[in-house]
């Protein structure tokens, strides 16, 4: 004991402390860490303010999702917890300020295949890398469905597969809004023109409901009063199944046989909702802080009074991990050089 003590210059409670240290299981010491880190995260959010930024305009799901999850986010935080509403060019300006944040104070949620889209095809606003983004789990999956306004004049998929053209709001030409009619329009030889410049659902419903516009590629939940009152007719769903509450309306696998092209372009159209609704916090955030943020967001989607308040907008949990959700960004940023080419040429993207 005593040459020990003198080559690392120990006394003899320093000799203890190093014995117990050394001696202790690995996994006691890791567990030890990791406790550690996750206390100085937690202490690192306790009295700041937290912006949950929504790269739309006020009213939209997105938007009405995180003033929801909002005070619970403040409570597990011990933070104070605000919505900024960021819109403009599809989400490309929040995420451009964004890519910039390292802290974690920026938490978000958007319509991610649309910023994803805009960075697979070169977007020359694009200055961020979604790969780089931490991604912190999926608040629920999406569906989407295809409408026409009652003063279109058209109620049915025949009825726009003889029209001239048929215009759709969208907020930009990589956004869903204009993908899904596009490519309804490729599958089933209508002449669909995506009309731009739409910022948000609140916006293009309303076009819808003025007459600006025919149609409108929109979740379920944000038109279902508008279908009931017969201010909207649904046509069919973008998805691989039927949605629950339209039970008699096709997917756009059943209107057709659709070639092995067309299934393809399909597929790939509706892989994209395959994320749904993320959640996700910014590039260089310190690990800690990501699986703090990770695990109070999934603790949240678990409460009851979440689930139960989540399915009064119409909205229902289905939460995937931060794991989970940034393998199916990376899938689609990922997309070969011929499915590229060929959404490219659908859109009409320079380039392709």
């Amino acid at each position: 004991m005593n040459w020990i003590m003198k080559m690392f210059g120990f006394g003899r409670i320093g000799l203890i402390l190093w014995v117990v240290l050394i001696c202790m299981p690995a996994q006691t010491r890791a567990l030890s860490t990791s406790a550690q880190a996750g206390e100085s995260a937690a202490a690192f959010y306790r009295g700041k303010t937290v912006e949950f930024v929504v790269p739309h305009t006020p009213g939209g799901t997105y938007d009405i999702l995180a003033r929801l999850l909002t005070p619970y986010l403040a409570k597990h935080l011990g933070a104070t917890v605000i919505v900024r509403n960021e819109a403009g060019a599809g989400g490309k300006v929040a995420m451009n300020r964004l890519a910039k944040e390292t802290s974690g104070l920026s938490l978000i949620t958007s319509a991610t295949r649309t910023t994803a889209i805009a960075q697979v095809f070169g977007d020359k606003g694009v200055r961020y890398d979604l790969s780089k983004f931490n991604w912190l789990g999926r608040i629920s999956q999406q569906q989407s469905l295809i409408v026409v306004g009652k003063k279109s004049g058209y109620k049915s998929i025949p009825d726009i597969q003889h029209a001239k053209e048929v215009k759709f709001a969208a907020p930009t030409i990589t956004d869903g809004k204009a993908i899904r009619p596009l490519v309804m329009g490729h599958i089933l030889g209508m002449n669909v023109k995506a009309v731009i410049g739409y910022p948000g659902s609140a916006d293009a419903i309303l076009a819808l409901l003025k007459g600006e516009v025919d149609g409108l590629a929109v979740t379920p939940q944000e038109v279902l009063s508008h279908i009931d009152s017969q201010d909207m007719f649904p046509l069919l769903v973008m998805a691989q199944e039927r949605i629950k509450r339209l039970p008699n309306i096709p997917t756009i696998y059943e209107v057709k046989k659709l070639s092995a092209q067309e299934k393809k372009i399909a597929d790939i159209c509706i892989s994209l909702d395959a994320i749904g609704r993320p959640v996700y916090t910014t590039p260089g955030v310190p690990r800690e802080r990501v699986s703090l943020l990770e695990s109070v967001l999934k603790k949240i989607l678990e409460d009851p009074e979440v689930v139960k308040k989540t399915e009064t907008i119409g909205e229902s949990i289905d939460y995937a991990s931060g794991e989970e959700t940034a393998k199916f960004i990376n899938m689609m940023l990922s997309i070969s050089g011929d499915e590229k080419k060929m959404f490219g040429k659908l859109l009409g993207v320079q380039g392709y």
